[in-house]
């Protein structure tokens, strides 16, 4: 299928393979790559936009026994491997922390004893969600429009590359017994059961504790929720962000926007659904990536 080529391109460096932004220092990208994961570690191993912070803050109110961070930034709790470098792998708490990727599995940090939490989204949400944030962080230099950029993303002409690409990657160790698979919007409809899952993965002794102890799940539900984590989560990455001048001084800052599940309404033309239902299908026909959105009626040409 031909994908014609958009008005507007990100401006892109290319490292073992994969699409970076140029402000990724090249050494901690390439430190990032050469980490020896530890039998501790927990990695949150996601395509961009897939929920990504919303499972960071999931993990550390794990470990919190539900509490907010106060004192403390989600970042460091959580560090970004890339963009930060393996030395920041260093000084996460163990436990008490974990790592954010958006790698594919051929490139993870990998350890057999170490645990990969991978959430996976509707590639229709998932674009528009990553349209948002790039149009706005001033890095990216994208003046195109929406129609631009899915053109840019079913190319795989954007951070990290294409999205097939990467699910399928993880998407075969799905299986495996130190990787724990999540839908996004399997999460939305019941967060309870993904906070279980979660930290049953993580050590039975946090999945008991919250069966002991109901009040500390209510407290994660309450404060994973997405208007609280607007209320403190975004205000965090906003200061850090107008301090370092990576958005417009007078641009409303959403870097937690809206994560409901079809988004993609609110921008498709009929044409730009057309379109991407033809990419999808050619990228996942016969696998049961498929069937995953089924019930939640994303693709039209399975309903």
């Amino acid at each position: 299928m031909e994908i014609s080529d958009p008005k507007f391109k990100l401006k892109l460096k290319v490292i073992n393979g994969i699409n970076f932004l140029p402000i990724f220092e090249d050494k901690n990208i390439l430190s990032a790559l050469s980490y020896k994961a530890r039998d501790d570690d927990i990695f949150i191993a996601t395509y961009p936009k897939c929920g990504t912070t919303w499972t960071q803050q999931i993990l550390v109110l794990l470990f919190d026994d539900g509490e907010p961070l106060i004192d403390q930034h989600l970042y460091t709790r959580t560090p970004f491997l890339e963009l930060m470098g393996a030395q920041a792998a260093e000084m996460i708490a163990r436990p008490g922390g974990g790592l954010k990727t958006h790698l594919p599995f051929e490139l993870i940090p990998y350890n057999p004893k170490a645990k990969y939490v991978c959430v996976l989204r509707n590639p229709k949400d998932a674009c528009v969600s990553f349209y948002y944030h790039t149009k706005l962080f001033k890095q990216y230099k994208f003046e195109g429009d929406f129609h631009d950029y899915l053109l840019c993303w079913l190319r795989g002409e954007i951070e990290y590359g294409k999205y097939d690409e990467h699910v399928l990657s993880w998407w075969q160790h799905r299986n495996d017994d130190n990787v724990l698979m999540l839908l996004y919007e399997d999460m939305k409809s019941n967060i309870r059961d993904a906070i279980l899952k979660i930290a049953k993965f993580i050590g039975y002794e946090y999945e008991n504790k919250l069966r002991d102890n109901p009040e500390i799940l209510e407290k994660i539900v309450k404060h994973s929720d997405i208007s609280f984590m607007k209320q403190t989560t975004n205000k965090e990455y906003e200061k850090i962000s107008r301090s370092d001048k990576a958005v417009s001084e007078d641009s409303d800052f959403e870097f937690i926007r809206k994560g409901i599940i079809g988004d993609w309404k609110n921008l498709f033309t009929d044409e730009e659904n057309v379109l991407f239902e033809k990419w999808f299908q050619k990228s996942f026909e016969g696998t049961e990536i498929e069937s995953l959105w089924d019930k939640y009626e994303v693709f039209d040409y399975r309903m």
